[in-house]
């Protein structure tokens, strides 16, 4: 038998494929009926369905009932139900099957359909935890693709919301949808998306990250160029901007594409602040950035090869710190930089409840044995501390990650060359972002290249609601694609 065959078959035979399919399956259900037909005469219909996955009020309303009638299933009282989709492979329908769909078929036909009928458990909308906010909406998405496309239309209500529905992976094909808002993403970005999934063959995929390399325009950089959110409300607003959104079963979390540099700088709370205030913060996250990647490497650089670039009274109080130290300043700053992150994983694995505590008191205690032990200077703690809060005030846990191991690379290179190493580092950052694109939008937009136009909605001080529209748009109100193309 062919490891996928064809369902355009009888009845009788289509049973048999599926029952040898489903043969090691518990709680899959084959059920026969007998309806009504044409002149008088009784046919059988088969259904099979996934007992634990359906929902038994369904299945009776939009099949059974209608079938037993002698009407076509999906209609019932004049209302439609979910369609019925035809079914041409059999691994599409063991795939429906399993997703909480019945699949029927009458007696004398040669073809099989699908109807959504399913009643999977799904957790309850609850509260955002990564994008947390003191303001906007309280909701996050689910792992249920159904409750997180509702909510998305009860943001956008109206028929300018496009949501296209398709399947990745070879064997267990898994729903995926693309989202964006009718006239605002270029023709060209939507179809790159669509063959970006399309070429998707990994089975088993459980969370829409798992997606980010195969739709990002280079599977490995070294800055995220793929936004991942878990609030519907900031979805919809990437999506009024021009965005595009990928969201699969299984995943509480959208993929928006393209994302440009200042996006990761953007907390949740600036859509819905006071905007010089937003202003005000935005220019802190970037001085924050500033500080959590170079810092160390900054430290070391001027500790080991240029004491002479500093005032005579600093140098002499990092040296009297400095004194009976025994590791030289690279290998100090790397061990305490190491610390740092082993205590940041280690309050992210912990339980919730004393995660936070166990990595604050650790610092604590860490911080001051070494320096009371003369392991370490409290120049260096302070230099590692400085950089942990700094770290910590990127909203972005992605771009956070991007600071961390983008400070390990020019730490690396001002431990060895000083200050030209420390130079060497920057220009590779700044190669590197000038290189990447998302969606083959330049990653530096609207800074590079220049819009000017742009760049008060990226420091958040655009007017809202804008002129002559009765909406209510984000501080940071993205430009059209569009206007993000060259030429």
């Amino acid at each position: 038998m062919p490891d996928n065959p064809s369902l355009n078959q009888s009845l009788e035979a289509n049973k048999k494929l599926l029952k040898q399919a489903f043969a090691t399956h518990r709680g899959m259900i084959f059920r026969e009926l007998t309806i009504p037909a044409p002149g008088g005469q009784t046919r059988t219909a088969l259904l099979v369905f996934a007992e634990a996955e359906t929902d038994n009020m369904r299945l009776d309303t939009f099949v059974v009932r209608p079938l037993l009638e002698g009407d076509s299933p999906g209609y019932i009282g004049g209302s439609l139900a979910p369609s019925p989709v035809p079914m041409k492979k059999l691994n599409d329908a063991i795939g429906f099957v399993t997703r909480g769909k019945v699949l029927f078929q009458v007696e004398g036909t040669t073809e099989m359909f699908a109807v959504e009928v399913s009643n999977l458990p799904h957790r309850q909308i609850g509260m955002p935890e990564t994008e947390s906010g003191i303001n906007g909406p309280k909701e996050a998405f689910t792992e249920h693709l159904i409750i997180n496309l509702t909510q998305m239309r009860r943001r956008l209500p109206g028929k300018f919301l496009k949501i296209e529905s398709l399947f990745i992976g070879t064997e267990a094909k898994l729903e995926a949808v693309i989202i964006y808002v009718e006239g605002k993403p270029t023709q060209t970005m939507i179809d790159t998306i669509r063959q970006r999934l399309n070429k998707v063959t990994q089975d088993g995929v459980q969370d829409v990250t798992e997606l980010a390399e195969a739709v990002a325009d280079a599977p490995l950089t070294l800055f995220p160029s793929i936004m991942l959110s878990e609030r519907p409300d900031l979805v919809c607003h990437y999506l009024m901007g021009g965005r595009i959104a990928v969201m699969v079963e299984n995943s509480p979390r959208a993929l928006v594409v393209p994302a440009v540099a200042n996006d990761f700088f953007t907390s949740s709370d600036d859509w819905y602040e006071w905007r010089p205030f937003v202003a005000f913060l935005r220019a802190l996250r970037y001085l924050a950035f500033l500080i959590a990647v170079p810092l160390p490497a900054l430290y070391v650089s001027v500790t080991t090869y240029h004491l002479q670039a500093l005032p005579t009274q600093l140098t002499l109080s990092l040296l009297a710190q400095r004194e009976g130290a025994p590791l030289p300043p690279p290998i100090e700053a790397l061990v305490m930089t190491l610390i740092f992150e082993i205590l940041r994983e280690a309050g992210i694995r912990l339980p919730r409840t004393i995660g936070p505590t166990v990595s604050i008191v650790g610092g604590l205690v860490i911080g001051e044995a070494a320096i009371r032990s003369g392991i370490t200077s409290p120049a260096m703690v302070l230099v590692v501390s400085a950089t942990a809060v700094a770290t910590f005030s990127l909203p972005s846990t992605t771009l956070a990650n991007a600071a961390t191991y983008t400070r390990f690379v020019v730490l690396a290179l001002a431990s060895t060359f000083g200050f030209f190493g420390l130079l060497l580092g920057y220009l590779l950052v700044i190669t590197i972002l000038a290189s990447t694109t998302s969606l083959g939008v330049p990653y530096e937009t609207p800074f590079f290249p220049l819009r000017p136009k742009f760049l008060p909605v990226s420091f958040g001080v655009q007017p809202r609601p804008p002129k002559s529209t009765g909406g209510t748009p984000s501080p940071k109100k993205t430009n059209q694609a569009e206007d993000y193309q060259e030429g």
